[in-house]
């Protein structure tokens, strides 16, 4: 199974303004450089954090052939806090699963009902081993991990994360509240291969390989 993200960024490392969360960081390019990725994975995991922000399906807006299928929605909320009235949950051309704990579970089917796979994945903090065991016992074979933070610190902690896309933008947004490419009290000292890059206009595109990343 293969593992990868994609983030666009501040030059000083922010992923989002916690004021503006909607705001995109990224140009249209960048949107438009979004949906080809998207295109490679047959499942894509966020946060509910991430999905607060943009209560919407990460979804493919290219028409697929008969033989695609929109990618499957993956939310991982330990606290189980979905909001039944987001707008992700109306399209029906797309599967959601959620990964929750054994704390959240009740409150997480409660906020979906029908319209979501629920698994819980530990007590109290979710374990991402078992996530992505769980994903492979499913037979997923792409996986896009689209944030936030917290999501991306478990993630590479966990030696899962094979490639990383990150748009640099134009920005500086400051202000320590902000989340950032990865959070968390981790140091995780990650080495990085540069695979390729791109300018264009006053944005960079980077596309990394993690090495040491474990094949799921």
């Amino acid at each position: 199974m293969k593992v990868f993200s994609n983030l666009a960024i501040s030059l000083d490392g922010k992923i989002a303004d916690a004021r503006q969360p909607a705001k995109a960081l990224g140009t249209p390019l960048d949107r438009k450089t979004m949906q080809v990725i998207r295109q490679k994975a047959d499942i894509i995991l966020f946060g509910a954090g991430t999905l607060r922000a943009h209560p919407v399906v990460a979804n493919v807006k290219a028409k697929l052939s008969k033989k695609q299928s929109q990618p499957v929605n993956a939310v991982v909320t330990a606290s189980g806090n979905l909001d039944p009235k987001w707008t992700f949950w109306g399209d029906d051309k797309v599967v959601r699963l959620v990964f929750t704990t054994d704390k959240g579970l009740s409150r997480a089917l409660k906020g979906c009902g029908d319209r979501a796979l629920v698994f819980s994945m530990g007590k109290e903090k979710v374990s991402f081993p078992k996530v992505f065991a769980k994903l492979k016992e499913m037979k997923f074979e792409n996986v896009l991990v689209e944030g936030g933070g917290q999501i991306m610190s478990e993630v590479l902690g966990a030696n899962l994360l094979q490639e990383l896309y990150v748009t640099l933008t134009p920005w500086i947004l400051g202000n320590e509240s902000n989340p950032s490419l990865v959070a968390g009290e981790a140091t995780l000292w990650k080495k990085l291969e540069l695979l390729k890059q791109k300018r264009v206009k006053d944005e960079v595109y980077f596309h990394y390989r993690v090495k040491g990343a474990k094949r799921v």
